[in-house]
């Protein structure tokens, strides 16, 4: 079976191996294709080829006010404690749809909440939280598992992709990166030969090393083992991803 290639929305067929200036489709949308599986995910930096891929750093938001009133956002009504509003508001409308938040600090530390889109000022929440924020002490911090950026160099880190292509992130950010199945994948180490596993902690940002096996495999953030091995050191090999 051939890999597939495109995909279709709206009777509109994609292109899966260009990256989108714009989200064509949702942020973590997965597609499976002869054992490979790839999520739709959003660079928040210029990606290398064949690179092993982190959750991006996260947004600290400080000092957010609930709303005081209901507001209608894109036809939908929502109660003043399901918006979160920011203190100095300068967000790109929709930058964080889908994202998820943590109160870090103040008034409803503690609580955790998921974004259903956002202006640029309020935060617009699924669900709403159990106790109001205050502008005078209260701060939020924001992620998506699906913004995504090179691990960092010489940190063991969770892996939570790698990127089939490189990624300009200031033209067109958007792509599909491949969690599952067999890949190319940038290794520090010259003697990584077939079965050793792969892990995160290079001195070279989105670069694999070698586990060490005094660690026990448990204890590291395993990218996969290694099926064909490369002969030089930051290069890719063919490897079984093991990316949970």
């Amino acid at each position: 079976m051939a890999m597939l290639t495109s995909l279709e929305k709206n009777g509109v067929e994609y292109d899966l191996k260009i990256a989108d200036e714009i989200p064509i489709f949702n942020l973590g949308d997965m597609y499976h294709d002869s054992g490979n599986v790839y999520m739709y995910a959003k660079a928040s930096a210029d990606l290398s080829p064949y690179a092993v891929l982190m959750t991006a750093a996260v947004t600290d938001v400080d000092l957010v006010l609930d709303a005081t009133t209901n507001t209608t956002f894109k036809g939908k009504l929502y109660g003043w404690e399901s918006i979160i509003k920011a203190s100095a508001p300068s967000w790109t409308p929709g930058y964080f749809k889908g994202w998820y938040g943590f109160v870090d600090a103040g008034t409803g530390a503690g609580q955790v909440f998921e974004v259903e889109d956002n202006s640029k000022d309020l935060l617009y929440l699924k669900a709403p939280i159990a106790t109001a924020v205050a502008i005078t002490d209260s701060d939020i911090m924001l992620f998506s598992p699906f913004n995504v950026a090179e691990t960092t160099a010489s940190t063991s880190v969770p892996v939570v992709g790698v990127a089939n292509r490189a990624i300009d992130a200031s033209v067109a950010p958007y792509f599909w990166m491949q969690t599952e199945g067999v890949a190319a994948v940038l290794n520090g180490a010259a003697n990584a030969t077939a079965g050793v596993y792969l892990t995160t902690g290079d001195d070279t940002a989105g670069t694999c090393a070698i586990a060490a096996t005094t660690t026990g495999l448990e204890d590291a953030n395993i990218v996969g083992v290694v099926i064909l091995a490369g002969a030089t050191n930051d290069a890719p090999v063919w490897v079984k991803l093991n990316i949970h």
